[in-house]
């Protein structure tokens, strides 16, 4: 049990030159670099558990470092070195870019609120309402297909990728309402827990540089021979539950006009891809709406890395070589801080997350605009006419033609 422990290890270890001469001369150095430090409560993880608490680890293992340097001159003489070439200090790896957990920050707060609140927001099916209604209209809706796919130009790929907005911006959302106020009633008589966590896990970093410490001081290099990098985020939160509130409206709609407002801009969910305003209103209303719920909690940033570097410089003028370093790594970087409020997001920022469904999603509305300025090749039935408001803000949906009463 204790607070703070560290251990910092240089292996012994020399580098040998000799020069054109024949002179042999050694350096110290180190072959080996090893450091780990924790600072927090560690020891027996025994009823009751300790409270939480800040929590710092951090450790580095470099091993493997050679190195060897070569110069020839005309004479046929020549002068070389070769050894282990590390730090007799010992000194952790340095990667570049540094980590930054906070885009794994901000997906690790939406699960939570997933499950804390709900993603429910029947404020928002309601004020689509009359869409959703269109959309359901089998009528309208055999029309509206047969008209899209019957035109010569691109209807059969509009056709496919209006069926695809409709079911991601449509049909899905409408199902996952329903089916999450279902759960949420159920979950009022079942369930009674108060402490949730969610953790999200990335695998995307790529280091562009990397140091290590020789003896003659800091060592660059930007060719990485292998790289494995895992970091994570976690959140965990304790809330205190009021046992006689079965109908939290928390949990079913949005509270914020703002919010409400912004969900209903056309294509508002095209610049969350690059700008989670959405997100951001969300969760910052979710936070003022539980904080006064909120008990403890904690968030920890992980950061697990291995791989290997090359450094070679070669000699393009006169006395003509080379030199070359190498090395293996890995090391781990841990961080844990208490909460003392329910967690509130950051400040959206420019961030390109486009997977392989919204990359669909975006052909499907590229899809969807071409051809649209053009006439119809098919006769309007006598009873609809051009709504072009409508046109411009359901466009995605594919809803142009409103049927007079």
């Amino acid at each position: 049990m204790g607070t703070l422990k560290t251990h910092f290890v240089a292996v012994k270890s020399k580098w040998t030159y000799t020069d054109r001469y024949g002179t042999v001369t050694t350096t110290p150095s180190a072959s080996e670099h090893s450091l780990f430090s924790q600072d927090g409560y560690f020891g027996p993880r025994l009823p009751p558990p300790p409270a939480i608490h800040d929590y710092d680890m951090y450790h580095d293992h470099i091993t493997a470092a050679k190195g060897n340097y070569f110069q020839s001159w005309s004479d046929g003489s020549s002068a070389y070195s070769f050894g282990d070439h590390l730090s007799t200090n010992p000194s952790s790896v340095v990667l570049l870019p540094e980590f930054n957990w906070d885009n794994l920050y901000a997906r690790t707060l939406d699960k939570l609120n997933d499950q804390v609140r709900g993603g429910m927001d029947i404020s928002v099916d309601l004020a689509q309402g009359r869409q959703v209604m269109r959309m359901l209209n089998a009528q309208e809706r055999v029309y509206d297909y047969t008209k899209t796919f019957l035109k010569k130009r691109f209807g059969v790929i509009r056709t496919l990728a209006t069926l695809r907005l409709e079911y991601m911006y449509g049909v899905k959302p409408l199902m996952s309402t329903a089916f999450k106020g279902a759960d949420e009633l159920l979950r009022h008589q079942l369930n009674r827990m108060a402490r949730y966590r969610a953790r999200v896990v990335d695998k995307s970093y790529k280091p562009t540089s990397v140091m290590i410490q020789s003896f003659f001081g800091p060592t660059w290099s930007t060719s990485i021979l292998s790289s494995d990098v895992k970091m994570s985020t976690t959140l965990g939160v304790t809330m205190v539950v009021n046992e006689d509130n079965h109908w939290d409206l928390r949990k079913w709609s949005s509270l914020n006009p703002y919010s409400i407002a912004y969900e209903l801009v056309p294509y508002s969910f095209v610049a969350d891809w690059f700008y989670d305003i959405g997100g951001y209103l969300r969760n910052m209303e979710t936070a003022m709406a539980y904080g006064f719920d909120f008990q403890t909690g904690y968030r920890s940033d992980l950061a697990a890395f291995s791989g290997s570097m090359l450094r070679y410089v070669p000699y393009v003028s006169y006395p003509y070589g080379y030199e070359s370093y190498q090395a293996s790594y890995r090391g781990l970087r841990f961080k844990r801080r208490k909460l003392s409020w329910y967690p509130s997001p950051q400040k959206p920022t420019l961030q390109v997350d486009l997977g392989s469904s919204r990359l669909l999603n975006g052909a499907a509305l590229l899809a969807n605009m071409l051809g649209s300025t053009g006439e119809s090749d098919m006769k309007v039935p006598r009873g609809y006419e051009s709504n072009r408001y409508r046109e411009r803000v359901n466009n995605s949906r594919n809803i142009t033609f409103k049927f007079k009463r």
